[in-house]
């Protein structure tokens, strides 16, 4: 794994002054870049089929790795989607554009309000949460990798004030899972919303996955923040002890079949 950064005071607030490039035990030094750089593919939203359960895993786990190193350097990305994940030709993943990140301190006091695109956001945020934490891009992992394991969007929400409604179907009734939602800011104007007649399809749309990838999107996907997986459960979830992954190679081969890239001009 490997970190690159700009060391630009305020590069918080600015777009593509940070990668984060993933490789088999190796961290180098980190330097400073420009704001552009030679990538090669960006992962979309699909438009045919689903990638291999060996691909799967790859990003997966080099995603979490990612965000693994990021909180031990006390960053929350907070805009994590399929976009802001990118492959090199040699099958090396990224993440890319911490316009919106955060950082962790050791005070008490909120954080951005407006965070995360609206697919890959949390329930807590549209509930007016400001104490987040990493938990916020386990959310977001989740939802990208549910993504591109089925071929769409989990929760394609048309607008901000329909999303809930997205979650709660796609989740379960956030009122039955959460019960200290009752204490969240915004709880008054979308309790209703985040309530849902029908059994949650979070099961169903996995069904034909292993039980333990079905397990690993459930723990990621929990609306209540409080019992999300944590990143270090996450890193060693049952799933990449059973689910072999695909070297470099064969991801690069498997996400380009599958047309889940765009090339980068």
């Amino acid at each position: 794994m490997a970190a690159v950064k700009t060391k630009d005071r305020g590069c918080f607030r600015c777009k593509y002054l940070f990668v984060i490039q993933f490789d088999y035990h190796n961290i180098s030094q980190s330097h400073s870049i420009c704001a552009t750089w030679p990538l090669s593919f960006e992962i979309t939203a699909p438009r045919r089929g689903f990638i291999a359960s060996m691909a799967q895993g790859r990003v997966l786990g080099r995603t979490l790795q990612g965000l693994y190193y990021l909180r031990s350097k006390r960053i929350i990305h907070c805009d994590l989607k399929p976009s802001n994940l990118v492959l090199t030709k040699d099958g090396i993943l990224k993440i890319i554009d911490f316009g919106l990140a955060q950082k962790i301190t050791t005070e008490h006091k909120k954080r951005k309000a407006s965070v995360c695109t609206r697919w890959y956001r949390p329930p807590e945020i549209f509930l007016g949460y400001r104490y987040y934490g990493t938990e916020v891009d386990m959310w977001s992992a989740g939802c990208v990798i549910g993504e591109l394991a089925l071929g769409y969007v989990l929760m394609p929400g048309e607008s901000d004030s329909w999303q809930p409604v997205e979650i709660a179907d796609f989740c379960g009734p956030v009122d039955d899972l959460w019960p200290e939602v009752v204490t969240m800011p915004h709880y008054d104007l979308i309790s209703g919303m985040m309530d849902s007649p029908h059994p949650p399809k979070i099961r169903r749309v996995f069904s034909r996955f292993s039980l333990a990838f079905q397990n690993m999107m459930q723990d990621m996907l929990t609306v209540n923040p409080l019992y999300r997986l944590d990143l270090a459960s996450a890193i060693n979830h049952k799933f990449f002890r059973e689910q072999p992954q695909a070297s470099r190679e064969d991801l690069c081969v498997e996400l380009k079949k599958s047309d889940y890239f765009k090339e980068k001009q």
